[in-house]
């Protein structure tokens, strides 16, 4: 993802829009966040760029580890 740069927010219709998978889904994420890249997902109301955005990512992600 070499057209979305630091400061910028990347924002999907939905997370299947982004990713194939969970796992997948988390490396982007991650990679994003690394980056201090934003990232949004209109469907499941996620905004990482305001205040407590991160949080419901890293909920997700103990969540997916758990299912397994």
């Amino acid at each position: 993802m070499d057209f979305v740069h630091s400061g910028d927010t990347l924002v999907v219709p939905a997370f299947e829009q982004l990713s194939r998978s969970v796992l997948d889904l988390i490396a982007i994420v991650s990679d994003l966040r690394r980056r201090e890249v934003g990232f949004a997902s209109l469907h499941e109301n996620l905004d990482t760029t305001a205040p407590g955005g991160w949080h419901p990512v890293q909920v997700d992600r103990r969540r997916g580890s758990d299912a397994r």
